[in-house]
């Protein structure tokens, strides 16, 4: 059999740590816009990216969603997938959430681990970091095994 086509054995290893970093970083990420959702609130309104009517709705599903991201990712194989498709989506937001406002000029917070609206101001760098961590999310999907289930219990 061709070597080429035997994937390596590493890969996952590398996809599961990709995971836990992902999984560390969403996780601090959601537990300031959940313990104070208006002030997280006041970030998403500050983007001009939303209608006035969804941003609360906005403020609280998000931060919820980030975290339960990240519990999915190390949680158990059986979720992996689902929440790297999540993490992915969301970064792609954020990407081009923040590339729109640093295009308009506008000087804001990111929002991305405080909800103070006192933070570092955004800047491409934020971006840089989000496609960094876009490139793990795409890693960690094609290096996480379409079924870990499967392939440990042999069922």
């Amino acid at each position: 059999m061709n070597g080429a086509c035997t994937p390596a054995p590493w890969r996952p290893h590398v996809a599961w740590i990709g995971c836990v970093l992902l999984a560390t970083v969403f996780a601090f990420a959601a537990v300031p816009k959940i313990a104070n959702p208006e002030a997280f609130s006041e970030v998403v309104y500050r983007y001009h990216l939303l209608p006035d009517a969804l941003v609360n709705g906005v403020a609280v599903f998000l931060p919820w969603f980030e975290a339960v991201c990240a519990i999915a990712l190390v949680a158990g194989t059986r979720f992996r997938k689902g929440a790297l498709l999540g993490v992915g989506l969301m970064l792609l937001v954020f990407i081009a959430a923040m590339a729109i406002n640093l295009h308009r000029g506008v000087n804001i917070s990111c929002g991305c681990f405080s909800v103070s609206g006192e933070g570092a101001a955004m800047s491409w760098v934020n971006i840089a970091r989000n496609i960094g961590l876009f490139a793990i999310t795409a890693l960690a999907w094609r290096w996480t095994p379409r079924d870990l289930w499967t392939e440990k219990t042999g069922t």
